[in-house]
C-alpha cells in the first residue's frame, strides 16, 4: 500500500505507455484508502489516458493474509475487516463502461 504521493507511480506508467503493448493495471481496493466512488473514478480516468491500457482489474481487500503476519509474530497495519462494498465495485464498473474503453473486472 502506498502512502503519500503517486506522483512517481504516475510518471513511470506514463513513460512506460508509448513503449508496452499492452497494460494491465490492478489495483487493490482497500477500505478507509481508496474505496470510495471518486477514487475510483480517478483511478479509472488515470488508467484510461494510457494509450496501452485497455484493463483494469479491482481487487477487493481481504484478510487472507492476517494469519501469516500473527505467526511471524508481526503487527498487522491494515483494516480487519474485508471490502464489503459489492456495490461500490459495480458503480465503478458501470463508471467506466459508460465513460471509457477500458475494461474494468472486478477480482482480478
Amino acid at each position: 500500500m502506498a502512502k503519500g504521493s503517486l506522483k512517481r507511480i504516475k510518471e513511470n506508467f506514463r513513460k512506460l505507455a508509448p513503449i508496452a503493448k499492452r497494460i494491465v493495471i490492478r489495483v487493490p481496493v482497500v477500505p478507509g484508502f481508496n474505496d470510495t466512488i471518486e477514487e475510483l473514478q480517478q483511478i479509472i480516468d488515470f488508467a484510461a489516458s494510457l494509450e496501452s491500457c485497455k484493463e483494469l482489474h479491482l481487487l477487493p481487500y481481504h484478510t487472507l493474509g492476517i494469519n501469516k503476519y500473527r505467526l511471524l509474530d508481526m503487527p498487522y497495519l491494515c483494516s480487519d475487516k474485508p471490502l464489503n462494498k459489492p456495490e461500490l465495485l459495480e458503480l465503478a464498473k458501470q463508471y467506466a463502461s459508460e465513460n471509457t474503453q477500458l475494461n474494468v473486472t472486478v477480482r482480478g
